[in-house]
């Protein structure tokens, strides 16, 4: 077994699509959700509504809205009011 990292360790760690981007980090998430059968996830594409989260999945009827962020990016003030609304409804909302 590998010894755990520490907090700051964790911090400064580079991630494989930390410079990629956030469509890149996206396609690899939603890759590596796929093989889950008990999770529902539906990709947002380019769509009219500004602001809705990059992932959307129900797992066991739980409503979950996940924002994807690389390096320092923030959350803009539509994407947290859409996470804030998810929230409201008794869903799971996140920036990551």
């Amino acid at each position: 077994m590998g010894s755990k990292i520490t907090e700051k360790e964790w911090e400064q760690h580079q991630f494989p699509y930390e410079n990629k981007g956030s469509n890149s980090l996206q396609s690899y998430v939603l890759k590596r959700l796929k093989p889950h059968k008990k999770i529902c996830v539906f990709k947002v594409v380019k769509a009219n509504i500004n602001g809705v989260s990059d992932i959307i999945m129900c797992i066991r009827g739980r409503f979950y809205a996940v924002e994807l962020k690389v390096k320092d990016n923030t959350a803009t003030l539509k994407q947290s009011e859409f996470l804030i609304s998810v929230l409201g409804c008794g869903g799971v909302a996140q920036v990551v």
